[in-house]
């Protein structure tokens, strides 16, 4: 398949935000760029997938990506599917996991969102 221009290539690349010091600002502006240029998807760390889930609301074809067990994936199997299911749910509610939701709400997190819920089953791959 060719490309006709790098515009064509951006649906095909997932930003990706993986620095441990990448700040709130770094990832708004992944977003920014994914929106712009039409990027699949936002690939951040757990700390900032809620913030992630929230930047490209209304941006369907962006999906909001988190990594599990980086970047050593050494986790016993039942840490890494508590974290696994726990990333699930941020990116299907925009909460995450035990902490603070950067939310215009200022709720605290939860498991379950009165916007959405969690599709039944494991996460699957995009």
């Amino acid at each position: 398949m060719a490309l006709a221009t790098p515009r064509a290539l951006a649906p095909l690349l997932d930003h990706t935000v993986l620095a441990p010091d990448a700040g709130a600002e770094v990832v708004a502006r992944a977003c920014d760029e994914a929106i712009e240029w039409g990027f699949a998807g936002v690939c951040v760390r757990e700390e900032h997938l809620a913030r992630v889930v929230q930047r490209l609301a209304g941006h369907a074809a962006i999906a909001p990506i988190a990594v599990a067990d980086f970047p050593r994936g050494d986790a016993a199997p039942a840490a890494r599917q508590e974290e696994v299911h726990r990333l699930a749910r941020a990116r299907w509610t925009g909460w995450c996991g035990s902490r603070r939701s950067p939310r215009a709400t200022g709720a605290p997190c939860s498991t379950t969102s009165p916007r959405s819920s969690p599709p039944r089953g494991p996460p699957t791959s995009r």
